[in-house]
C-alpha cells in the first residue's frame, strides 16, 4: 500500500464515521419528534370538534334567545284590550269595542249620559277613527253618579275628534267617511250643529264646482257625490240651484226606506196625504226622520222602527240632517195630523 493510500484511509474513515453519527442521530432522536407531532396533531383535532361545538351551541343559544324575545304583538288586540279595561274601570259593562286597523267600533246600548265618558275613554287609547254605532237611552238613574238632567253633558271631546277625522279624511280625498265624520260632528246636542253642517257642505259645494270647472263644464260622479253630501249636510239654495241645474237627485236613498219612501223623494201634495189615517200619517213624518238615524223616545215609535229591516238608530237629533223638500213634508204632515 503507497503513502498517499495510507493517509486517504484515515480521512475515509472520519468521513464515514460522520456519516454514520448523523445516521445514528436520526435513528436516535427521528422517532421522538414524528411522535411529538402526531400527538400534536391528534390533540389539535381532537379540539377542534370541541370548539366547532361551543360556538354552535352558542349560536344556538343565541337564536334561542333571540326566538323566545321576539313576540308578535296584534296592535288592535293591545287597544281592545286597553279600551275594555278602562271601560271596565269606569263601571261601564254594556259597550262592545270591536278593533279593526286600528279603527274602534261602538256598539251597544247606553245611557245618554255615559256617552261623553265613553268617548273620552276610547279617544285615549289613539284609534284612528271611532265608529260610534251606540244607541242612548234617556236613563239617568240607573247607576249612582251618572250625570242628571240638571247637568249638561259636555260633548266637546267627541265634536272634536268627529271633526278632527273628517278634515283628514276630506284632505286625502275620502269624501265618504269625511262625510259620516262630519254628520257625527254635528249629531252631538251642541249649539254648534248648525254651523258644523254649514261649513261641511260648503266644503263639499266648493270642491264639486272646482271639479265641474276642471271638467269645462261636466258634472262627473263624484261631483255629484259630493252635491248630494253638500245638500244632506246643509240643503242650502245654492246646492239645491246646482242639483237641479246638473240634474242630480237630492241624495236621500229613501229606496226600501219604509212604507212613505215620497216623503224623502219629493214634495208632497194634499192628494198624497188625502185618506190616510192619522196613525199612516204619524208613520209617514217619523220615516223621514228615521232614514236619517234619529232614536226615538216614545215606545210606539220606539217599537215601530227597531222593527224595520233598514233602520239604524244613531242620533238625538236629526234636523239639521233634514233636506228643503224633507221640511216642507214634515210641516204638511204635521196640518193633516
Amino acid at each position: 500500500m503507497s503513502t498517499t493510500q495510507q493517509e486517504q484511509i484515515p480521512y475515509l474513515n472520519v468521513g464515514n464515521k460522520i456519516l454514520i453519527g448523523i445516521i445514528t442521530f436520526l435513528a436516535i432522536f427521528s422517532p421522538y419528534v414524528i411522535v411529538y407531532n402526531m400527538n400534536k396533531d391528534y390533540d389539535t383535532t381532537q379540539s377542534q370538534p370541541s370548539a366547532i361545538k361551543s360556538v354552535t351551541e352558542q349560536i344556538g343559544n343565541s337564536n334561542s334567545i333571540e326566538n323566545s324575545s321576539t313576540v308578535a304583538i296584534d296592535p288592535d288586540k293591545t287597544m281592545k284590550a286597553t279600551i275594555t279595561e278602562a271601560l271596565f274601570n269606569a263601571g261601564i259593562n254594556n259597550v262592545q269595542v270591536a278593533i279593526d286597523n286600528s279603527v274602534a267600533t261602538l256598539t251597544g246600548n247606553i245611557p245618554r249620559a255615559d256617552l261623553s265618558k265613553i268617548m273620552q275613554i276610547v279617544n285615549g287609547a289613539n284609534p284612528k277613527k271611532v265608529i260610534n254605532k251606540l244607541i242612548l237611552s234617556s236613563d239617568n238613574n240607573s247607576l249612582e253618579g251618572r250625570t242628571s238632567a240638571s247637568q249638561p253633558v259636555d260633548y266637546t271631546t267627541n265634536v272634536e275628534s268627529a271633526l278632527s277625522n273628517a278634515i283628514n279624511a276630506f284632505d286625502d280625498g275620502k269624501f265618504s267617511d269625511a262625510f259620516n265624520y262630519y254628520t257625527e260632528a254635528a249629531g252631538y246636542p251642541t249649539d254648534r250643529s248648525t254651523s258644523i253642517k254649514q261649513t261641511a257642505a260648503n266644503k263639499f259645494k266648493e270642491k264639486a264646482e272646482r271639479i265641474i270647472a276642471n271638467n269645462n263644464g261636466v258634472c262627473d260622479d263624484l261631483s255629484r257625490q259630493l252635491l248630494q253630501y253638500a245638500n244632506k249636510l246643509y240643503p242650502s239654495n245654492e246646492t239645491q240651484q246646482l242639483l237641479i241645474k246638473y240634474g242630480v237627485s237630492s241624495g236621500v236613498n229613501s229606496s226600501n226606506s219604509g212604507k212613505f219612501p215620497q216623503g224623502s223623494e219629493r214634495l208632497l201634495s194634499s192628494a198624497d196625504l188625502s185618506g190616510l189615517s192619522k196613525y199612516d200619517l204619524k208613520i209617514m213624518r217619523n220615516e223621514i226622520f228615521a232614514r236619517h238615524g234619529y232614536i226615538f223616545m216614545t215606545n210606539d215609535m220606539k217599537n215601530y222602527f227597531q222593527n224595520q229591516s233598514w233602520y239604524t238608530p244613531r242620533y238625538s237629533n236629526v234636523t239639521a240632517m233634514l233636506t228643503s223638500t224633507e221640511q216642507k213634508n214634515v210641516a204638511l204632515i204635521k196640518r193633516y195630523e
